[in-house]
């Protein structure tokens, strides 16, 4: 029996786009032989063996977040990031088991906190949550955010008010831009002559006023319905 050359060829690509642009090229086959659509057989005739990269969660999140915010201030050859990564690919092979990428991981591995890192966990903290749900783990929307607020950032420092600006607060700003547009237009044109938001405030204060709630409920060994 001849030896058969054989070659193994990865392609990356969207299943949706291709199942789209078969049925655009193909418009007059059937919708569906059998179980599956045309489209799909096309497809699973290119491609033997299939493997789908799961969605980012909120633990993988944070830790890719980490990862960008500490890139973009001390660089990709840097030993802090090279040590971090190092790190987050041993936390990342079993992502649900421990703390994860938190502060006392990192310093026992690093020596201490470096004051970057300090800073990005803190944001990624505040914004994973909101960024894993609304992007459905999906790590070039995450990557496109973060860019997005460090071109600002970099904007701002042209302009000659980086000092001025808190990242936190600009991300949330961004992430209501992004996910709750309507929410983003009415504070944009809240504060266009001022510079002041004031539904932002109200927001900011009911915010408050619900974390002192619940502490006040803790405190008084009441359950937290909203924890329930």
């Amino acid at each position: 029996m001849p030896n058969v050359l054989t070659t193994d060829i990865v392609i990356a690509a969207d299943e949706g786009m291709i199942e789209y642009a078969v049925r655009q090229h193909f418009p007059d086959l059937p919708v569906a032989t059998g179980p599956a659509t045309y489209a799909r057989n096309y497809l699973e005739k290119l491609i033997q063996v299939p493997f789908r990269l799961p969605s980012l969660g909120y633990a993988e999140t944070r830790i890719y977040v980490t990862l960008l915010l500490v890139l973009n201030e001390c660089g990709e050859a840097s030993e802090t990031f090279q040590k971090l990564v190092g790190l987050a690919r041993d936390v990342l092979r079993r992502p649900w088991k421990g703390p994860g990428l938190d502060r006392e991981t990192i310093a026992k591995a690093l020596g201490s906190v470096p004051d970057e890192v300090e800073r990005a966990l803190e944001l990624a903290g505040r914004i994973a949550p909101i960024l894993a749900d609304g992007a459905r783990g999906n790590p070039r929307q995450i990557k496109r955010f973060i860019n997005t607020m460090m071109l600002r950032l970099a904007i701002a420092e042209e302009r000659g008010f980086r000092d001025e600006l808190n990242m936190s607060v600009l991300a949330k700003i961004m992430l209501a831009e992004r996910f709750a547009p309507e929410l983003y237009d009415a504070m944009a044109r809240g504060s266009a002559n001022t510079g002041v938001s004031e539904d932002l405030g109200v927001l900011e204060a009911a915010v408050l006023q619900k974390a002192d709630d619940i502490e006040v409920k803790s405190a008084k060994g009441k359950p937290n319905p909203s924890y329930s």
